[in-house]
């Protein structure tokens, strides 16, 4: 059995199978605990190993589970912020490297 691939190999050979470039744009650590030394550990190299690729992570909670299972959005309910704020970081690195465009502000009248 060969070694597994590494996540660059994995969408290199992605990216061959469509003929196509696939770069490798960002890497998002999702369902991170919020305590651990373990998870830093693992997230300082993740940041040592793709530098600004690596996007802010997204914590674990059960607040998604609740929002997915109400079919409600994170940012309807106060004690789901936290999440909603890891998703909103995630979105503005996501500007900030060119992959998403920037939103205009919502003007409130």
């Amino acid at each position: 059995m060969p070694p597994p691939l590494s996540l660059t190999e994995y969408v290199d050979e992605i990216a061959d199978g469509y003929d196509r470039p696939l770069p490798l744009v960002g890497v998002l650590p999702c369902n991170v605990p919020a305590t651990g030394g373990a998870y830093r550990e693992a997230l300082a190299v993740a940041g040592d190993m793709f530098g600004d690729r690596l996007l802010p992570p997204v914590r674990h909670s059960v607040s998604v589970t609740e929002a997915h299972a109400q079919r409600r959005q994170l940012t309807s309910s106060r004690r789901w912020q936290a999440v909603a704020d890891d998703y909103r970081a995630v979105a503005s690195a996501l500007v900030d490297l060119g992959v998403l465009p920037p939103t205009p502000a919502k003007v409130i009248a």
